[in-house]
C-alpha cells in the first residue's frame, strides 16, 4: 500500500503483462492523491487504482504537459466510509496536451479541475456506480479547450442535479463555446447524458412548450 508520485519526464508507468495490480495508498486524515504526476511526458496506463483516505481521496492526479492516464480501473477502496467526502476518481489539475482515455470509473467522477489555456482529450472513458458528484465536472482554470467524446455514463446514479458540468464562464467544447451548443455536442458525442450545466445554467433533455390561442406552434417549435 503505497501513494506514487511521478517527477520522471517520459515515464510510463504500466502493469506488466499478465499481472494485475492496485495501486492503494494507506488510509491518512488529510487528502491523499494516489497517483500524481507532476512531471512532463508520463503515462499511467493498465493500473486498478484505488483512492483511499482522509477528505476528497483522489485517484489519479494529472498535472503536468503532454500526459495520459489510458485503460485504468479507478475505484474507492471499501475502507472509505464516507463518499460524500471523496474527490474526483481521475482528475486534471494542470497541464497542456493531457488526454483521458478509455478508463472506467466506478462511484466516483472524472475532472477537470484547474489550468490556464490548455487542450484536454476527455475520450471512450466510462463512468458507473453511485456517485455523490456529477459524473464529470469541469472548475478552475482558465479558457480550456476540451475534446469530449465518447464517454458513457448510461450505468451512472449521479448525486446532482446534472450528469455533466462545465462550471466556468468560459470553455470550448469539441470546438463549441456557446452554451447551447456545447449542451448539443455533449449529449451527441456521448451516452447516457441528460441534464447539462453551463456556468450555472441548467439544460434538460425535454422541454415544455406553452402555447396560448393565436401562437404560430411552427414558429415557436423552430
Amino acid at each position: 500500500e503505497e501513494s506514487i508520485t511521478i517527477d520522471v519526464s517520459g515515464l510510463t508507468l504500466e502493469a506488466a503483462d499478465g499481472a494485475s495490480p492496485t495501486v492503494s495508498p494507506p488510509e491518512s486524515n488529510g487528502r491523499t492523491d494516489t497517483i500524481t504526476v507532476s512531471a512532463n511526458g508520463v503515462t499511467v496506463q493498465g493500473l486498478d487504482v484505488e483512492a483511499t483516505g482522509g477528505s476528497t481521496p483522489r485517484g489519479i492526479v494529472l498535472n503536468a504537459d503532454d500526459t495520459s492516464a489510458l485503460n485504468n480501473n479507478v475505484s474507492h477502496a471499501d475502507s472509505v466510509p464516507d463518499k460524500s467526502r471523496t474527490g474526483p476518481l481521475i482528475a486534471v489539475a494542470g497541464g497542456d496536451n493531457v488526454t483521458i482515455k478509455a478508463n472506467t470509473a466506478t462511484d466516483g467522477p472524472i475532472a477537470y479541475v484547474g489550468g490556464n489555456n490548455n487542450q484536454v482529450d476527455f475520450t471512450n472513458n466510462t463512468v458507473e456506480g453511485e456517485l455523490v458528484d456529477e459524473g464529470f465536472f469541469a472548475l478552475g482554470g482558465t479558457d480550456p479547450v476540451f475534446t469530449f467524446t465518447g464517454n458513457d455514463f448510461s450505468a451512472a446514479d449521479t448525486g446532482q442535479d446534472a450528469d455533466v458540468k462545465f462550471d466556468l464562464s468560459s470553455v470550448t467544447v469539441d470546438g463549441a463555446t456557446d452554451a447551447s451548443a456545447i449542451v448539443d455536442t455533449t449529449r451527441s458525442d456521448n451516452n447516457g447524458v441528460g441534464v447539462v450545466e453551463v456556468d450555472g445554467d441548467q439544460f434538460t433533455d425535454s422541454e415544455t412548450l406553452f402555447i396560448q390561442e393565436g401562437d404560430d406552434i411552427n414558429t415557436a417549435i423552430d
